[in-house]
């Protein structure tokens, strides 16, 4: 089942801490954020995108919007250019207003960013160097000469040593 929920996922972005706005254009918003990170995305390439409510809803913080992308691809593309950009703020994509950073991560099950936020904690405690998810899937490894960790599940955790 989670695998499945988690499959449905693999086109879609998730962004975080990007402010509300009453009269906000989200299909202009995400042809700005793609521009930034080096993607030309057309009307067409967006299948659908809406703000969604969160699990703990914490007042002041705006809700997360979920964008599904026609593939897979494209998604790819957009978080790689803001890698390489290494992250992106709201002046970025000419939001007025004091400049914030926020977030464009891959859209993971609440069961699978639960596991990415346990394997981040433990990661930090054991001194690994990198974690990172691609294709929904959550890898990690302590340096650049050691093998690459792969998380699919709690059970998983115990990798980290």
């Amino acid at each position: 089942m989670g695998k499945q929920q988690q499959w449905g996922r693999l086109n879609n972005l998730e962004i975080v801490g990007l402010p509300e706005k009453s009269n906000e254009s989200l299909p202009d918003i995400i042809r700005k954020n793609a521009l930034h990170a080096g993607v030309a995305l057309t009307s067409e390439q967006i299948e659908f995108i809406h703000r969604v409510q969160p699990r703990q809803h914490i007042s002041g913080r705006p809700k997360p919007l979920v964008v599904k992308l026609s593939n897979r691809d494209l998604k790819d593309h957009i978080l790689s250019g803001l890698r390489r950009k290494r992250g992106i703020q709201t002046s970025d994509i000419g939001i007025s207003g004091s400049s914030q950073k926020f977030f464009v991560n891959e859209h993971l099950t609440p069961v699978n960013k639960n596991i990415f936020n346990e394997a981040k904690k433990l990661a930090l405690e054991k001194g690994y160097k990198f974690i990172w998810i691609r294709n929904c899937n959550i890898f990690l490894r302590r340096s650049e000469q050691q093998p690459v960790i792969s998380i699919n599940s709690m059970k998983d955790l115990a990798k980290i040593v």
